[in-house]
């Protein structure tokens, strides 16, 4: 049987090792380069302005987080409700996931 269109050999598939150590190093310098705390601290103050503008406009619900805290400085009276739908929402997405799960499994079967 012929080889398939692009199949290059063993020995011509194997790059020399210096190759793969300047992919590595090359890697490395960019993994770094992710670690400037400047430029990551413009960034998150960026992307929460516009975060609050959204909010400000109405296009955007708050989050979670948000929510609870409101919740929570209302006192026990405000905090009930909001943990009751929490719990119902999660169960009943966990509940769907698993159906789903089901139906998938009953697919392959």
């Amino acid at each position: 049987m012929p080889n398939p269109p692009g199949y290059l050999a063993e020995q011509q598939q194997q790059a020399p090792q210096r190759n793969y150590a300047a992919l590595f190093w090359r890697a490395c310098r960019r993994y770094v380069e992710t670690w400037d705390s400047s430029r990551m601290a413009q960034q998150a103050a960026q992307q929460e302005g516009e975060r609050r503008e959204r909010i400000q406009a109405g296009r955007e619900e708050p989050t979670l987080t948000e929510e609870f805290a409101a919740a929570a400085k209302g006192g026990g009276a405000a905090l009930k409700p909001f943990l009751a739908n929490l719990y119902e929402t999660r169960a009943r997405a966990y509940k769907d996931a698993v159906q789903q799960f089901v139906e998938g499994q009953d697919c392959v079967q």
